[in-house]
């Protein structure tokens, strides 16, 4: 007799964690406004599973909607409908956020940001609706570590260090040269060890900083900001590491930190 081969679909780990919970389908079918006869066709293939009921369903359950993932399934084995239901999550927490954004004036914050790698694991073909606020970077070793910049979002933080003119866009290189050249050696290396050990660690990792830097003006700043490094994938599987980043303040640099400045990276 042949053995029965499971396959693993959205529908089906729906249907396991409703068995799992002690909640009938009448009390989850009440709680979220979805028919019972929908809920008991997940397990048998015969319903077809929305991001709003599994918002909804996870939500009622207490389980976070972004565990429907198998953790051991690899990004190239998998077929077109799971990265789809994976990019229509990553959808669906922003939509949540550009609607109080509109309602309320909201900024997007940590924890927006969180919650979407949270769901997405930070792959980039989930990344759309975030992308244009954060920066993708990966960490390369050699004689002089340096930061590769593969993305930068132009309403990120560094879009607005960098750019010197608001008629012309930046781009990855224009941030590369920017730490070469704008940044003090020691800090340099610091922020190189932090996206390191993001992927090293493949999770998250919250820095407050403060940055001695040169500014557009040709004069020397120091820029406090909080920033939020966090493992994801880029192109094919490549290891990234995106950054979200807040100002704090900004202030000129006294002369003493102007003196460190041109020490670490000759006088301007």
């Amino acid at each position: 007799m042949s053995s029965r081969i499971e396959v693993w679909s959205p529908e089906k780990t729906v249907a396991d964690w409703i068995d799992a919970s002690s909640a009938s389908l009448r009390t989850i079918s009440a709680g979220t406004g979805i028919s019972r006869s929908k809920l008991s066709d997940l397990s048998n293939g015969k319903s077809t599973l929305t991001v709003s009921d599994l918002s909804a369903i996870a939500s009622f359950l207490g389980i976070d909607p972004g565990s429907i993932f198998p953790q051991t399934v690899s990004l190239k084995a998998v077929d077109g409908a799971y990265q789809e239901l994976g990019s229509k999550l990553g959808s669906a927490v922003m939509e949540n956020v550009q609607a109080r954004m509109t309602r309320d004036g909201h900024q997007l914050s940590v924890e927006d940001i969180i919650a979407w790698h949270e769901i997405t694991q930070g792959h980039l073909y989930q990344s759309a609706e975030v992308r244009p606020h954060l920066v993708a970077v990966k960490p390369v070793h050699g004689d002089v570590p340096k930061l590769r910049i593969l993305d930068v979002g132009n309403k990120s933080l560094t879009w607005a260090k960098v750019q010197a003119d608001a008629n012309v866009p930046v781009t990855p290189k224009d941030v590369e040269a920017y730490f070469a050249s704008s940044i003090a050696a020691p800090d340099r290396s610091s922020i190189w060890q932090n996206y390191h050990d993001a992927i090293a660690t493949q999770g998250r990792i919250y820095k407050d900083r403060k940055l001695l830097h040169w500014s557009d003006n040709g004069h020397a700043s120091i820029t406090v900001y909080f920033t939020m490094l966090m493992a994801g994938l880029w192109h094919d599987d490549e290891p990234v590491v995106w950054n979200f980043s807040k100002e704090v303040y900004s202030r000129p640099a006294t002369d003493a930190e102007l003196s460190d400045l041109q020490v670490g990276q000759g006088s301007r």
